[in-house]
């Protein structure tokens, strides 16, 4: 017995003990992906069965999470927004003035409109609203008090996550509209600041390279971030368990999921629209 072990060692690939590891770690990442997936189709059933109930409370709760995530983020947005619009600029000035506007156009259409304006803005609402999320949740599950609002006659799904989705979902669209807005106008005046390029000749090829499918698609992606930031913070905070020492790394979990998803459904998208 002892020499077929030895025997079966030998002919073990070197590569062997690495690809287990990788096939662990995807099984581990479908399993939860699953569990993920099932917790959504919960929301949208109490959301379905209950969506007569308690309209005001959870308008009041929607309006402050909009406020939090939305009015409250726009320092932070406007700030990220014109430093990209100018190191764009400050990056592309040669090329701008060498190739024309037409350039100027295309950069900002494809970097800012396409791509960059609704990751970035995705970032920011997950680091942080999202991780406000799921810290409060965390500490709610922990400490039983989702358990005592269930024992009140309350589904917790829909007095607590419902609200959250809703307005990280919408703040995040408007975020990436002033988040375009802010970039666009901060490259337009670097621009005529540093090259000899007429304003008016930029505002023209920009409204002639930015389409209707562009913005489309900026804010199909941003509406979607806004749903899968939310419901991974609030799929980690529930699932919080034990000790309060069990929240933070639920809650580094959940920022982790949350790019990872962000990222992979933005290179979809644009696969789908434009290969």
């Amino acid at each position: 017995m002892s020499v077929f072990i030895k025997r079966r060692d030998t002919l073990t690939s070197p590569l062997d003990r690495p690809l287990r590891a990788v096939g662990r770690s995807f099984l581990k990442m479908a399993s939860e992906g699953f569990r993920m997936a099932g917790f959504l189709y919960i929301i949208l059933s109490v959301a379905r069965h209950h969506r007569k109930d308690g309209r005001k409370v959870i308008f009041q709760d929607v309006i402050s999470q909009i406020y939090f995530t939305g009015v409250q983020s726009m320092g932070l947005v406007f700030v990220v927004a014109l430093l990209l619009g100018g190191l764009l600029i400050i990056q592309s000035a040669a090329y701008i003035t060498s190739v024309g506007e037409e350039f100027f156009g295309t950069i900002v259409n494809v970097i800012i409109v396409r791509e960059l304006g609704s990751l970035l803005t995705a970032i920011i609402v997950l680091l942080r609203s999202g991780a406000a999320v799921a810290t409060e949740m965390g500490y709610m599950a922990v400490l039983k008090e989702t358990k005592g609002i269930e024992m009140m006659g309350i589904n917790p799904i829909h007095y607590l996550a419902i609200p959250r989705i809703i307005g990280i979902s919408v703040s995040m669209v408007c975020l990436f509209v002033f988040f375009i807005i802010i970039s666009i106008l901060g490259g337009l005046v670097l621009t005529w600041m540093i090259t000899n390029i007429e304003m008016t000749n930029l505002i023209k090829e920009l409204s002639q390279s930015i389409g209707a499918v562009d913005l489309f698609v900026g804010v199909i992606k941003s509406f979607f971030f806004g749903i899968f930031v939310s419901v991974v913070s609030l799929y980690h905070g529930f699932n919080a368990a034990g000790a309060l020492t069990s929240i933070p790394p639920r809650v580094s979990k959940a920022m982790v999921e949350g790019l990872i998803l962000c990222i992979s459904f933005s290179v979809l998208i644009s696969a789908l629209f434009y290969l």
